[in-house]
């Protein structure tokens, strides 16, 4: 099926900010929570700086709900806020790549402004991409990121894909949920094969 989502405006696709104002992985850094929310709305005021008419998704997953310190900073902007608890076991097992990719699992199933476009914009809630038009440039309609190579300037080794910046990036909707439909499989398996492993050295 041919995607058309390329050609779409950068200010129509919705850009999802993904928070945990409350931080439920002991290895982030940053746990105080005035600052973590300070820098959200902070994220969200640069964001509109960049594109006044950007529909914004702030989806928090420490149960945070943002709609009315919103509502006053930004009245006139598009700004949907969504929160819930994420699983604090699940997080603190698998950490916080796990719990934004919940955030933005949530997002996609309630979001009103994803459930409108074909795509979204996914960037933490304590950044904000000052030449988003430049890289949106580069939107091919199912995925776009920042990509860490090694080895790319080797004449004799092979270049390697080492990771992928999670803190930015662009999807479509029909390829990020295969994403995390793909991760939650994987999951499972690992969880089965802990489980065998604990279970038979009992024997």
């Amino acid at each position: 099926m041919h995607n058309d989502s390329h050609k779409i405006p950068p200010h129509e696709i919705p850009v999802l900010l993904t928070s945990s104002v409350v931080a439920h992985d002991a290895s982030v850094r940053l746990r105080d929570t005035d600052e973590r929310l300070r820098l959200a709305m902070e994220s969200v005021a640069e964001w509109l700086k960049i594109e006044p008419r950007q529909p914004l998704v702030l989806c928090d997953g420490s149960s945070y709900n943002f709609t009315d310190r919103v509502r006053v900073a930004f009245p006139q902007a598009r700004i949907e806020c969504l929160h819930y608890e994420n699983p604090h076991e699940l997080v603190h097992w698998h950490g916080r790549g796990y719990g934004e990719g919940e955030i933005v699992r949530y997002a996609i199933n309630h979001s009103r402004f994803i459930a409108e476009a074909n795509c979204f914009v996914k960037c933490s809630s304590k950044l904000w991409v000052r030449n988003f038009h430049e890289c949106m440039q580069w939107w091919n309609g199912v995925f776009l990121c920042k990509g860490i190579f090694l080895e790319a300037f080797s004449p004799v080794k092979k270049t390697k894909l080492h990771h992928i910046d999670t803190r930015f990036y662009v999807a479509s909707k029909s390829f990020m949920s295969f994403i995390l439909w793909k991760r939650t499989m994987e999951l499972m398996l690992r969880l089965d094969t802990d489980l065998k492993s604990a279970f038979l050295k009992q024997l």
